[in-house]
């Protein structure tokens, strides 16, 4: 992470997951709200999910990350908690949703709404502060006392 840049790889990651949904939306033949196959060979479809590890290598990481360290120190536990509280709560809603949104837009609309958050999180992702190779305090820009 201090080599690559914890912002480099969150917009990398955001972006390649934006990419994939977008080639599997134009890959994939739909009936009604069901995928009922590609317009490749199986072997090419494996090799597009193979590159599904950018979620992880991306933001899934860096979701993670990125709130230890950008917080006050005195307030760093306290932020990194309400950080994940906020992303488990999202995660929650939208298995909530769905299979709600299935039914009403079928996988290529949902696909094309994750393709669109993620193009947005690249986005989200541009302003941030990169942290690489700086100590917590640094990155928190806390003002710590002398002893």
């Amino acid at each position: 992470m201090d080599t690559l840049g914890r912002k480099a790889i969150q917009i990398l990651g955001f972006s390649m997951m934006a990419a994939l949904y977008l080639t599997v939306v134009n890959l994939m033949i739909a009936h009604g709200t069901s995928i009922i196959g590609f317009l490749i060979p199986s072997s090419y479809a494996l090799a597009i999910y193979a590159l599904t590890f950018f979620i992880d290598f991306g933001p899934n990481t860096t979701t993670f990350v990125i709130p230890a360290e950008v917080y006050l120190t005195s307030r760093r536990t306290t932020g990194h908690g309400i950080s994940a509280a906020a992303g488990k709560a999202g995660a929650a809603i939208v298995t909530l949703l769905f299979p709600s949104l299935q039914l009403a837009i079928g996988i290529r609309g949902i696909l094309i709404i994750y393709a669109i958050a993620a193009i947005a999180g690249a986005l989200l992702s541009i302003p941030l502060k990169e942290p690489k190779k700086m100590d917590l305090e640094a990155i928190s820009e806390e003002i710590v006392p002398a002893s």
